[in-house]
């Protein structure tokens, strides 16, 4: 609910600061004394749009704070939460309007956008006015209103679960698309290229291998020939390097007086070495090969991989993983495949299930608005509009996209008079039927959330009973909500439980307005010029009396 409301510099207020309590609050006063402006005052904090011409005459800014409880307020609890603000009771909205038509909004102390603001003051706060029924026209709060007061709440949650359902999907789905999933052609031409790599069957390091192998063939004669050289040389008649070694070791072995040792062990190690070396030659030798055949195959075998490679668009050397990449994509797109096609058979499952719940959700809200639709009218009848008919029509389409809250449109239509037919109401209700209409809505749905509701001049071109009814109303309403009423009617004001008088003084030249919270026989007095104009009388002062009901 509205705790306190400070206002500053705005129109006719120098300055003003209110505390509110629960129930039902009366605002009243003389014509243009600016009961209304509290209205408009209200109407900043919960983000409509302003100008400079607001500001009091005079001054370069205007200032408004509001003081919110919310403990009971679900919706703008899950809000704030959603916006990370700290958990809390109260909340603070301040807004400041300069006189170079600048705006700024603070909601507990953090700055805040005029449309966040918007968003926020229709979960606090529900102004009813001659000029303000945006919201009473609108199709989605129409709906809302419906299902409030509907008993199938678990029908909701589960259109809403399918919904998500649907739409995490669709996601799942648009990720594979955006994830490369092949079409048709696509996985076709890779398919074919897989297959032609999978026949060529090129094994890893095949090609190094071959290469060497190409090299050993070509060279094979020269090897054959270099090698029985170093042999002929090793072992030649006329130059046999091993019995050079050995004489060489005899002549140093027979010299004496000089230590020759380490000379001896090298020629040793030489030796040794030479006929290692001699055996390995000829076991190398032996493995030589001289095959045209072979190497005839081998470089088939690569013109094979390079013509494959450059059909490919790669480098011979990137072929082996070039087709290990082609086996990961197809795998994979044979796996998205698979799961797309499993997804998409469970988005059909999913739309028969939502079609067939959101016939029966639309069938529970036909039955709901034609007793709402019922209760409406005679509460609207008893309101002065005594012809007048309330009709809730809710039409569903099955072809329409699924949604969170159905397939089903939602309008509020009115009969003002015998033999019309039904029209939005807007386009044949005044702002004052209007209004009326909004308080018998209020009072036949169901209130599971708490806010408060402003009606300015809900009773005008009505009095008498009507306007003892609307009081009434209006005073059951404020059971269970906090209800502001700008009101010119006694039978109004004094069933409330706060009254607040509204004057206005000329100060300095400047008129200025001002509120004053009345006492009991401040209340008796303002009811009684209400009803009896500037004479008051000791029986207007008895018919005050009896207008309260407290």
């Amino acid at each position: 609910m509205l705790k306190s409301l400070f206002i500053k510099n705005y129109v006719l207020i120098k300055q003003l600061d209110l505390d509110f309590s629960s129930g039902f609050q009366a605002f009243t006063g003389e014509t243009g004394a600016g009961k209304s402006i509290i209205v408009g005052a209200l109407s900043l904090i919960l983000g409509n749009r302003a100008d400079y011409s607001v500001i009091r005459s005079g001054e370069q800014k205007c200032e408004i704070i509001a003081l919110f409880d919310i403990s009971q307020n679900k919706l703008a609890q899950q809000w704030l939460a959603q916006l990370d603000f700290d958990e809390t009771n109260e909340i603070e909205i301040r807004r400041v309007i300069t006189a170079d038509g600048r705006s700024k909004s603070w909601l507990n102390s953090r700055p805040c956008t005029n449309a966040s603001l918007k968003q926020l003051g229709e979960l606090l706060v529900q102004i009813h006015g001659q000029h303000d029924q945006i919201k009473l026209n609108n199709a989605k709060y129409q709906l809302a209103v419906i299902d409030e007061t509907g008993d199938y709440k678990d029908l909701l949650t589960q259109v809403a679960e399918l919904y998500q359902q649907h739409k995490q999907t669709q996601t799942q789905l648009s990720e594979i698309e955006l994830a490369g999933a092949l079409n048709e052609s696509e996985s076709q031409l890779l398919r074919y290229q897989f297959e032609e790599l999978s026949q060529l069957n090129l094994t890893e390091n095949e090609l190094d291998k071959l290469h060497q192998q190409q090299k050993a063939l070509t060279g094979a004669v020269d090897t054959l020939s270099n090698m029985d050289k170093s042999l002929a040389l090793l072992n030649g008649d006329h130059n046999n390097v091993t019995q050079v070694i050995a004489e060489i070791t005899a002549s140093l072995t027979e010299i004496q007086g000089i230590d020759l040792s380490e000379i001896l062990t090298m020629l040793d190690e030489v030796s040794i070495n030479l006929n290692e070396i001699e055996t390995e030659i000829q076991a190398q030798h032996s493995q030589v090969e001289v095959n045209p055949e072979k190497l005839h195959e081998i470089e088939n075998r690569l013109d094979q991989i390079y013509s494959t490679a450059r059909k490919h668009q790669v480098n011979a050397e990137n072929l082996y993983q070039h087709h290990l990449d082609l086996t990961e994509k197809l795998e994979l797109n044979d796996s998205q495949k698979q799961k797309r096609a499993k997804l998409l058979e469970n988005l059909t499952k999913i739309e028969e299930k939502y079609v067939k719940k959101s016939q029966q959700l639309s069938n529970k809200r036909i039955q709901t608005a034609k007793t709402f639709s019922n209760n409406v009218t005679q509460v609207i009848q008893k309101l002065g509009l005594n012809k007048a008919h309330f009709i809730v029509q809710i039409k569903h389409n099955k072809e329409a996209n699924i949604s969170l809250l159905g397939q089903d449109n939602c309008d509020f239509e009115v009969i003002m008079n015998p033999g019309q037919a039904p029209q939005k109401m807007s386009k044949t209700a005044s702002g004052g039927e209007l209004s009326r209409i909004a308080l018998a809505i209020e009072i036949c749905k169901k209130q599971d959330q708490s806010s408060s509701f402003v009606f300015d001049e809900v009773d005008a071109g009505i009095g008498g009973a009507v306007a003892e009814t609307v009081g009434k109303l209006m005073r059951k309403l404020s059971n269970k909500q906090q209800v502001f009423a700008v009101t010119h009617l006694p039978h109004v004001a004094g069933l409330a439980h706060h009254h607040y008088l509204v004057s206005k003084t000329e100060v300095n030249g400047l008129t200025e307005s001002s509120v004053d919270r009345l006492n009991n026989n401040q209340r008796i007095q303002e009811l009684a010029r209400m009803s009896g104009g500037s004479t008051i009388t000791q029986t207007t002062l008895e018919q005050a009396k009896a207008f309260m009901l407290n």
